[in-house]
């Protein structure tokens, strides 16, 4: 029998990478309207061309730099076991460095 290796990953350190939580803001033409931190997951509707409601796009952290055009819709945010539902009125959203 093989003895199996096991893969060594990199591990992020610093006080920064301390807890991979996400931040959430919401901004509106009148200023910010919802900042809220500690989240484990982001879920969004994108708008793509061909449709004008697309894909829905689940943020975590650690996800790379994006930016995405956001269609009239609902999202929602989890913390924990709980999840909050909110609605944008189209936009974009940016995704960087666990904030979005």
């Amino acid at each position: 029998m093989k003895k199996q290796r096991r893969l060594k990953l990199p591990v992020a350190q610093g006080p920064e990478m301390v807890e991979n939580k996400l931040t959430l803001e919401i901004i509106t033409p009148d200023g910010l309207e919802l900042r809220e931190t500690d989240i484990d997951e982001v879920v969004l509707r994108r708008q793509e061309r061909e449709v004008n409601y697309g894909s829905e796009v689940a943020i975590f952290p650690l996800h790379g730099m994006t930016l995405v055009k956001i269609a009239i819709s609902p999202g929602r945010f989890r913390k924990g076991s709980l999840t909050f539902h909110f609605v944008v009125a189209g936009g974009y959203a940016e995704v960087k460095e666990n904030q979005i």
